[in-house]
């Protein structure tokens, strides 16, 4: 326990700035700030635009159509991610397009078939 309060892990001694330095730093780091400050504001209001017109469509399509609305929108049980989605990488995948890829509705109705 007495490693925990050890003289070893202190913190760094303050530097010594002259006045001029100071008040240059302390610009810096307001400016600094500032310039965070509005990026995220920039992005939260991207963010709010397109949210709003993300529920303006769903709106719009449930009063055209409650049977798309539904099915759009409506959560399947387990299923997080559309089959085809991939992660986007640096590199281009080894296989660019699987030609025998078929969704798993088509496989039963296949099976069906035969």
């Amino acid at each position: 326990m007495l490693s925990v309060f050890s003289a070893r892990k202190k913190q760094p001694r303050r530097l010594k700035l002259s006045l001029e330095d100071s008040i240059r730093h302390k610009v810096v780091t307001a400016a600094w700030s500032i310039l965070l400050r509005d990026k995220k504001q920039a992005r939260t209001n991207q963010l709010q635009q397109q949210y709003y017109k993300m529920k303006e469509a769903c709106d719009e399509l449930e009063q055209s159509n409650r049977y798309l609305a539904f099915h759009a929108t409506k959560r399947e049980k387990g299923k997080r991610f559309a089959p085809e989605l991939r992660i986007p990488t640096e590199t281009p995948p080894n296989q660019p397009w699987n030609f025998d890829w078929v969704p798993e509705d088509n496989l039963s109705n296949q099976k069906q078939r035969k």
